[in-house]
This record gives structure tokens, C-alpha cells and sequence, in this order.
């Protein structure tokens, strides 16, 4: 009877100590899920961590990334030669061959050789077209200025995207995207879906074990319209889509932090057009800190459970590195003081 015990003891301990090692991993194991809807900059705040963290790109990232930049330029050139014919920008007539080229290429299947640079070089300097860059410019992607400034690297045969490259580089994420990183002992799991309407089926397969919800909203988006839907007001979306994820029971035991994003874009687009547009009941005019206060609001008033989920708030730059490095320190420390309270 006296071996037995001791067996039953030994297999108690091993027991005890797994679970032990068990909930220590699961205490350091932080898990956070960026939402948000298309174009609010939720995957460019992903490779901004990605790159924070030390975590390198691989080669066949880098020539995606290479790609996207490329495809990125092209489609951009492709729209402003369209727009100007559209609204009636007349260019020098020497242009006229290339013009017509790039009205009738395949942008997916045009590759951005040293030559093709040159030309889009060539056409960036005719002031009809950056004159028509200024009208049109909220239907090219946000990076297509970034693009034409570098065209002459972008162009050349051994081109390798730099990390701000990377963060310039535009494209529609689509499926789910995990970024691991080690930080002061603990795992981060980033988890990045894409935000167009046709992607958000998939955003209930992320929803377990959730640490922190991080819901980015692109502030300069209040004048635009949905890509799926031009009858929906991007921002209108955002904020419906804000309320069923915070009032879901999906986050009601997790952090919720709410990014502000593109506040440069949004800086410069509040200056000309009035948040009225938007939400007619706005009265704060141009000035930057009322407008966004106001859109704060209009989102901490989606919260229909105040008392028990907080929001935190922050406004964001995206592309700036720093920026971001702030942010996600502040985001860090909060969760990191919020487990030693629970654990305590």
C-alpha cells in the first residue's frame, strides 16, 4: 500500500506540475486581433510591429512586397492618363504614344521595367498630370506620390524594398495573417483580417482567446465611400461595424484599444472638408483636436456596456515607425500591468 501511495504521489506531482507549466505558458501567451474595415491601415500597423520587433522579412516577402510596389506604380500612372482625358487635361502630344500604351496595359501582368520607369518618370513631370493628381487622387492607392518620388529605384533590376517600402506597399489583405514575436518573456500572437465586407465571415474563426482587440478606423475616410457599396459612408461603416464587434460577447473579458489611424492624411483633409459631411451635428470646423474628439465620441458611444468594457484610445500614423513604437509600448504596458493585478 505504501508503494502505491508513493506512485499516486509521484503521478499527483507530475500532474500538479504540468498544469503548473501549464498556466504559466497560457499567463505568458498574449494574444491580439487587429479588425477593421478595408483601407483603415490595420496591416500596415501588422508590419510595422513586425519590423519593431526584429522580425525579418523572408525572401519571398520581399519579392511580394516588390511586386505589390510595382503594381502599385503602374496602376497609378494607368489612372491619373485616364483621368486626364476623362477631365479634359490636355498633354503634349509627344506623350501620345505612351499615353494610349497605358490605357489599354494589364497592370497585374505589365512588369515595371527600367524603361517603363523612365516613361512614368517622364509623365509625372507634366504639370497637366500632377494637376489631375490633385483632383483624383483619393481614387489612386495612398501611396502612389511615394511611388512616382522613388520610381527610379523601383525601377531598377535589383531592386529590394526597403522597410519603409514595405510600409508604403498597398494591397487588399484577404485571409488571416499571424505575426509572432517574443517581448519581456512573453509571446505575441498578431493576428491581421482582411476588413472588406467579403472577408469578415472569417473574422469569427480568430475570436477565442482573445487578450486585446485592437479596431483600427482610417480618420481620413469620413468624405469617402465604401468600395462594396458607394451608398455607404466609409466612417458610417466603421463605427457599425465597431459596435457589434464591442457589444458581441466575443470581448467582453478583453482589452479593447481603438487606433485613430491616418491622422496625417486626416490633418491636411480637415483643413478643406468639413467633418459635417459626415455627421451633421459637428460644429468644431477645421480644428484638428475637436474633430477628433468628436469622432471619439462617436465611437465610445457604440459601447452599450461602459462598466465593464473599457476603451482605449489612441491616434495613429500607420507608416511612421515611432509613431508606433509609442503606441504599442503604451498598448504593452497596459496589458502587462493588467496580468500582474490578475495574477496577484
Amino acid at each position: 500500500m505504501t508503494c502505491c501511495g508513493r506512485k499516486r504521489d509521484f503521478q499527483t506531482e507530475i500532474i500538479d506540475k504540468t498544469i503548473k507549466n501549464e498556466k504559466e505558458r497560457r499567463h505568458r501567451q498574449i494574444k491580439l486581433l487587429l479588425l477593421g474595415t478595408g483601407g483603415s491601415g490595420k496591416s500596415t500597423v501588422a508590419k510595422q510591429l513586425k519590423i519593431i520587433h526584429k522580425q525579418a522579412f523572408s525572401a519571398q516577402e520581399l519579392e511580394d512586397f516588390k511586386a505589390i510596389l510595382h503594381l502599385n506604380t503602374v496602376k497609378s500612372m494607368q489612372v491619373l492618363i485616364i483621368s486626364c482625358r476623362k477631365y479634359s487635361y490636355e498633354l503634349p502630344t509627344k506623350f501620345q504614344k505612351v499615353c494610349h500604351f497605358f490605357e489599354g496595359l494589364n497592370p497585374l501582368t505589365t512588369p515595371l521595367t527600367n524603361n517603363l520607369a523612365k516613361k512614368i518618370k517622364q509623365l509625372w513631370e507634366v504639370v497637366n498630370i500632377k494637376r489631375c493628381y490633385q483632383e483624383v487622387k483619393y481614387l489612386l492607392p495612398e501611396n502612389a506620390l511615394y511611388c512616382f518620388d522613388n520610381i527610379d529605384r523601383f525601377g531598377q533590376e535589383g531592386f529590394i524594398p526597403t522597410s519603409e517600402d514595405i510600409l508604403r506597399a498597398r494591397q487588399r489583405t484577404t485571409g488571416i495573417i499571424e505575426t509572432v514575436f517574443e517581448l519581456d518573456k512573453f509571446t505575441f500572437t498578431l493576428i491581421d483580417v482582411g476588413g472588406q465586407r467579403s472577408e469578415r465571415r472569417k473574422w469569427l474563426h480568430c475570436f477565442q482567446e482573445i487578450t486585446a482587440l485592437l479596431y483600427c478606423v482610417a480618420l481620413d475616410e469620413y468624405d469617402m465611400t465604401l468600395i462594396e457599396d458607394d451608398s455607404v459612408n466609409r466612417m458610417s461603416e466603421a463605427l457599425s461595424v465597431f459596435g457589434e464587434m464591442i457589444n458581441g460577447p466575443w470581448f467582453e473579458r478583453s482589452h479593447v484599444i481603438m487606433f485613430l489611424n491616418k491622422d496625417d492624411l486626416f490633418t491636411e483633409k480637415i483643413q478643406s472638408v468639413d467633418l459635417k459631411i459626415a455627421f451633421p451635428k459637428y460644429k468644431g470646423g477645421p480644428d484638428h483636436d475637436k474633430a477628433i474628439v468628436f469622432i471619439r465620441d462617436q465611437f465610445f458611444s457604440k459601447n452599450s456596456r461602459p462598466d465593464t468594457t473599457m476603451i482605449y484610445c489612441h491616434v495613429t500614423v500607420a507608416v511612421n515607425t515611432e509613431n508606433i513604437k509609442f503606441v504599442f509600448n503604451a498598448v504593452k504596458d497596459m496589458i502587462f500591468s493588467e496580468r500582474i493585478k490578475h495574477s496577484g
